[in-house]
């Protein structure tokens, strides 16, 4: 948030995603993920929950919510990849277009079982829980609850409509910011049903709050 009457200043709070400040010369960033910095922020200091941030141009302040004065280590960022250039093209929409085949295949890269018919084999499905494989869990459920919003939320359709098809479990697609809020009888009889939460850069505050 800016304050409209001191405009070289920003408030920022973290209230759950992960929230990063870099130190410039000059000039101070905010983000939730370090890739959002330019190439010459190499310091930064790490925002926790319960805390925000007074950032001006020339220094800041980090206090909590209860108004008590932080002093936070600064950090230096090594082996920093930064994805956030447009690499040639005229803007970020039609880059990530062109990078889709690519996306695809690095998805799918060591998910795909060549020898063994093209076998799918997603990480952590595995597992075991509580006893009982959570693929098991998945298979055997009543229905599958997926959160989602903004752009996973139309993935989050396609894919109702995919596991549907081929594996004949109801799906129901629902809203983020609905789900958190209201109070949905889940039901866990005679089978429980499974919650999937999607969410792009895994810090959506809405997904995230709906998962808790």
């Amino acid at each position: 948030a800016q304050k409209n009457h001191k405009p070289d200043t920003i408030l920022a709070a973290q209230t759950g995603s992960p929230l990063l400040l870099g130190l410039g010369n000059g000039e101070n960033y905010i983000t939730s993920d370090s890739r959002g910095f330019p190439p010459e922020i190499t310091n930064i200091i790490r925002v926790h929950n319960g805390e925000y941030v007074v950032l001006r141009s020339m220094g800041f302040e980090i206090k909590t919510f209860d108004e008590v004065p932080v002093v936070k280590e600064i950090e230096e960022l090594k082996d920093q990849v930064f994805v956030a250039d447009k690499e040639g093209f005229p803007d970020f929409i039609i880059k990530e277009i062109m990078e889709q085949p690519q996306a695809l295949r690095d998805c799918l890269r060591g998910r795909l079982n060549m020898l063994k018919n093209d076998q799918v084999q997603l990480g952590g499905l595995g597992d075991v829980l509580n006893g009982v494989r959570i693929i098991d869990r998945v298979c055997n459920a009543s229905r599958i609850i997926v959160v989602a919003s903004g752009s996973s939320y139309s993935a989050a359709l396609l894919g109702k409509y995919l596991i549907e098809s081929l594996a004949r479990i109801h799906v129901e697609v629902v809203y983020a910011s609905e789900f958190k809020t209201a109070k949905r009888p889940l039901g866990d009889y005679p089978k429980p049903p499974v919650l999937v939460a999607i969410s792009n850069s895994g810090e959506t505050g809405d997904v995230v709050a709906a998962v808790k």
